[in-house]
C-alpha cells in the first residue's frame, strides 16, 4: 500500500488566521497541488474544486462551484509533482458565521484512486467583499 502525500497550497489572498484565506468575490484563486507518492499510483485523476456548504439549523446545501482536473494517469513514484491551478470566486454566497447557520467555503483537491482511498486535501476560505 503505497503512503500517500498530497499538499493544497494557496498563494495570493488575504490571511484569515484559523479561517484560511480571504477572497472578494469575482477574485481569483491560485496555488498548487503538491503530490509525494512514495511509489507508483494507480489513479484516474486530480483535481481540485471550490466548494461551499451550510452548517447549523435547517436543512444542510451545498453546491461545487468550480472544478479542475489537473492531471489524469498514474502517478510516478518518488518523483514530487506539483500541478498549479486557479479557480474564480463566485459573487454569492459570501461566507457567514451566524448564531443559527453557517456557510462555509472551501478548497478540495482530490487524487482519485480506483478501488481504493482517496486522496485528499482541504483548505478553508473565507469569501467576503474586501473590507475598507
Amino acid at each position: 500500500m503505497s503512503q500517500e502525500k498530497i499538499q493544497l497550497i494557496v498563494t495570493g489572498g488575504e490571511s484569515a488566521g484559523m479561517f484560511g484565506y480571504r477572497f472578494a468575490p469575482g477574485a481569483t484563486i491560485a496555488g498548487q497541488v503538491a503530490l509525494f507518492p512514495e511509489e507508483e499510483v494507480k489513479c484516474r485523476r486530480v483535481t481540485v474544486s471550490l466548494e461551499w456548504r451550510t452548517e447549523g439549523r435547517g436543512t444542510p446545501a451545498s453546491q461545487k462551484v468550480a472544478e479542475t482536473t489537473l492531471h489524469e494517469g498514474d502517478l510516478i513514484g518518488l518523483l514530487p509533482q506539483q500541478f498549479p491551478f486557479s479557480l474564480t470566486v463566485p459573487e454569492s454566497p459570501w461566507s457567514y458565521d451566524g448564531r443559527y447557520i453557517k456557510i462555509v467555503w472551501e478548497l478540495i483537491a482530490n487524487v482519485n484512486i480506483p478501488w481504493g482511498r482517496d486522496w485528499v486535501a482541504t483548505q478553508a476560505v473565507v469569501v467576503e467583499p474586501e473590507r475598507r
